[in-house]
Formats: C-alpha cells, structure tokens, sequence
C-alpha cells in the first residue's frame, strides 16, 4: 500500500496495529523504518518534506512486526533510524 503524503487522520490506528512503516524520498531512498501504530502523527513535521511515498506491510503478531523492523534497520539502513543499527551496519 503507497500512500502520498497523506492526512493522518484517516488512517485509524486499530487497523494498522501490527504494521511496518517504510518512509521513501522521491529518490526511493529508505529514509525511516517504524512500527508505530500511526508514525505519520509522530514524526517531525520536517520529515514530511523529505518523504515522497510510504508502504505499509502488515504481519500477524507484534513480535512478527519487531522482527521485521529489527531485520530492516539492520539490512536496509534507512537514514533516519539511527537506534536499532548494528555498530557495523
């Protein structure tokens, strides 16, 4: 699901509980990787002018989806997620 800078409030969090965020610039640079039910309120409203697309993939449990974020920080190092790295990612 891509969705293009977007209103935050239509997404309602109860539907996107278990959900990875990804934050692309126009580019389809990995900019942020989080499992917040709805980052988008979340973020500094600076990111906005940087994110061009985001995508949503979704996983059955909570820990399914911090294993995911866990193994996406690490293996695709977005720019702004800096906690989570590896020392040699």
């Amino acid at each position: 699901m891509d969705i293009e800078l977007f209103d935050p409030d239509i997404i309602k969090p109860k539907q996107l509980k278990y959900s990875l965020w990804r934050f692309y610039d126009k580019n389809n640079k990995l900019l942020y990787v989080s499992q917040k039910p709805n980052p988008a309120v979340l973020m500094p409203k600076d990111w906005w002018f940087n994110t061009h697309h985001v995508t949503l993939e979704h996983f059955s449990s909570y820990d399914d989806l911090l294993n995911a974020k866990a193994i996406a920080v690490d293996s695709e190092n977005p720019e702004w997620n800096l906690i989570g790295r590896r020392p040699d990612a």
